[in-house]
């Protein structure tokens, strides 16, 4: 995959996690929103979430009470920061994160490009002994 065609702005179609045993549970819902931008100079910014999240309950985002915090964090992630491609993969280097611990690390995606459909997949990885990946489709948008 060249940056060229890498570069642009893409539109979430799924986020799902997948397990070993090929069960897939959309994680954000059948329908999610999201964008991913890679421009041309190396920077890429992401968000994705949950269709239809219910709204918080006070314009006040100083003083919010904690079911809507709740509310804000429930089914939206976002980072940002410089790519690079390699053979099989994109490398993000998280500058800028949703979740505090990210920023610093280095988010390895496993990539499948066909026409306008970008399909990235996560390492595997293992938690409460269940062994899984995310699989996150990205459709371009013209």
């Amino acid at each position: 995959m060249t940056v060229e065609e890498l570069t642009g702005t893409w539109k979430l179609v799924s986020f799902d996690l997948k397990t070993k045993t090929g069960e897939a549970y959309p994680l954000y819902g059948k329908t999610p929103d999201g964008y991913l931008i890679y421009d041309k100079n190396g920077i890429m910014s992401g968000m994705m979430s949950k269709h239809d999240r219910p709204k918080i309950s006070t314009d006040d985002l100083m003083h919010l009470p904690e079911k809507d915090k709740q509310i804000l964090s429930d089914g939206f992630y976002a980072y940002s920061g410089k790519y690079e491609i390699q053979e099989n993969k994109i490398l993000h280097h998280v500058e800028v994160s949703f979740v505090p611990n990210l920023v610093g690390t280095v988010e390895v995606r496993f990539y499948e490009f066909s026409q306008n459909q970008l399909t990235l997949t996560t390492p595997p990885t293992v938690m409460n002994n269940m062994e899984f990946y995310f699989c996150i489709v990205w459709v371009k948008v013209e």
